[in-house]
């Protein structure tokens, strides 16, 4: 019975001993050019497949923009992005493949909130070969709500403060090893999937990329600046980015009927993001420009002949004109560039005698493809036209009270608000 149990306690203790052995993860060679492995996730390219190893660090997207092969260059194993292009005949030889992009993602934004700790930052290591003249461009994943490229969010395609130009290949045959701080990084896979993006116009390879956690240098007070569109106006309507209030004008007795271009009742721009242009020579700082159609209702007291007098600019020489509708009547063709001395003052252009009833009425126009509209004067025939509008009375009747509410705003790394202005 003793030796029994003898034997059995030995085969357990051999079997807890191999348990063990085999539980044991296999030791994970850390690249030479990482001084903190402890702190740092990588992947390194080349050998039998373009990927070699991945600790942390994972090839994100493959395809159109970038296929990753392998390749030995210079005794060290790396691998090269390539975008493959078609010939376009049969006959014709297939076209050298392009540099293509390096996609790079960790394992998810939930691992990556749990790794950087607080007070820390991420340092970017990569080693590279420099094969062709160009520039290689590092982009990533941040949370600063300056960098803004449509149709993304606030904080895609943020690029290393150190390299905001790129990084300059200049085709040496060398191998490099470049460092640079990626500040305010979210990675939230918001680059086609991935959270980092390597490319360049000169030939490269990568053998290394690798983030490491690194204590966050000290750093001022960011002040930010964010363009809000308007979402919804009472009193105004949206224009562009902002809003405008949508006029209607009065004569009060037989004075002119002065109209601000930017106060029209209805506008309608030409396609692009266009509205009303701040401008202190304007006659009421603001003017309009690039105009698919626009409109004036406005009431006249006494009936009578006027001329109408409008105050333009216009930017370069050509044969400008525009088209002018009063009412239901006919469409008159009004030639500026015959009336414009073509230079970049602001100018009075006479576009001719309206006999006007009492009551209202409806001026439409268009001013296309790049002059501007300061104002629209209608002027009792015989009185001169001063200098500027503005040393007219505005007849603007309304609507002057609005609220406005604009679209959200989306601060993703703010420490605390501050009145700027």
């Amino acid at each position: 019975m003793m030796q029994r149990a003898f034997v059995l306690a030995v085969v357990l203790s051999m079997f807890s001993f191999m348990q063990a052995v085999a539980a044991e993860p296999a030791t994970i060679s850390a690249p030479a050019e990482l001084d903190d492995p402890a702190n740092s996730l990588w992947i390194t390219f080349g050998g039998d497949k373009p990927v070699a190893q991945q600790h942390g660090l994972f090839v994100g997207q493959e395809g159109e923009e970038g296929l990753l092969e392998s390749v030995l260059i210079e005794g060290q194993q790396a691998a090269r992005s390539l975008i493959l292009v078609p010939a376009t005949t049969q006959s014709e030889t297939p076209p050298q493949p392009r540099p293509g992009m390096f996609y790079l993602r960790l394992e998810s934004p939930e691992y990556f909130r749990g790794w950087l700790r607080e007070g820390e930052a991420v340092l970017l290591t990569l080693r590279y070969w420099d094969g062709g003249p160009g520039t290689m461009l590092i982009t990533y994943d941040s949370s600063d709500p300056r960098v803004h490229y449509d149709p993304y969010p606030s904080g895609v395609w943020k690029r290393p403060d150190e390299f905001k130009d790129g990084l300059q290949l200049t085709g040496d045959k060398q191998w490099h090893v470049v460092r640079c701080l990626l500040p305010m990084a979210a990675f939230l896979r918001r680059e086609h999937g991935s959270d980092l993006r390597i490319q360049s116009t000169g030939e490269y390879a990568l053998s290394l990329a690798a983030l490491t956690r690194v204590p966050a240098a000290w750093r001022p007070d960011l002040v930010t600046t964010q363009a809000l569109r308007v979402a919804e106006a009472q009193g105004m309507v949206a224009a562009g980015r902002g809003a405008r209030f949508a006029g209607t004008f009065a004569q009060k007795d037989r004075e002119p009927i002065v109209m601000e271009a930017e106060l029209a009742t209805t506008l309608c721009q030409q396609s692009g993001d266009y509205g009303p242009v701040l401008d202190d020579k304007a006659s009421g700082g603001a003017c309009i420009h690039w105009v698919e159609m626009a409109s004036w209702t406005f009431t006249v007291k006494t009936p009578g002949k006027y001329v109408c007098w409008q105050r333009g600019k216009f930017p370069r020489k050509a044969g400008w004109l525009h088209n002018q509708f009063l009412d239901d009547g006919q469409v008159r063709d009004i030639h500026d560039c015959c009336k414009a001395d073509q230079t970049l003052d602001w100018q009075g252009i006479d576009c001719g005698e309206y006999d006007l009833t009492a009551g209202q009425h409806e001026l439409r126009q268009n001013y296309c493809n790049g002059p501007w509209l300061d104002a629209v004067v209608w002027l009792p025939k015989g009185e001169k036209l001063p200098d500027s509008p503005a040393a007219l009375a505005s007849s603007y009747v309304g609507p002057s009270r609005t609220v406005i509410q604009t679209t959200l705003v989306r601060p993703l790394d703010v420490a605390r608000w501050q009145q700027v202005s």
